[in-house]
């Protein structure tokens, strides 16, 4: 419902006239990157809880730790895009 109603506010306010699209827009290859790192860090941290509740902790923290890279992963990509 959040995202309804923040998506609805947006477009009312872009197709009344009280806003303007940004002249530039962002780097389609940063923003897909970034997509392909919070893709992969929910499946990495889907599969290390499930991992977990089997008592695996070695796989578990291997793939705790690729969560944390592909955060990391993220918010590089993140800052790229504001310092530009």
């Amino acid at each position: 419902a959040l995202f309804l109603m923040v998506f609805s506010a947006y477009f009312y306010l872009l197709f009344g006239g009280r806003m303007n699209l940004p002249e530039e827009l962002p780097s389609l290859q940063l923003a897909l990157l970034n997509t392909l790192f919070l893709v992969s860090s929910s499946v990495t941290v889907h599969v290390a809880h499930h991992d977990l509740s089997q008592n695996n902790r070695r796989t578990f923290l291997g793939l705790l730790s690729a969560t944390i890279g592909f955060g990391l992963g993220f918010l590089g990509v993140t800052a790229y895009e504001w310092a530009e």
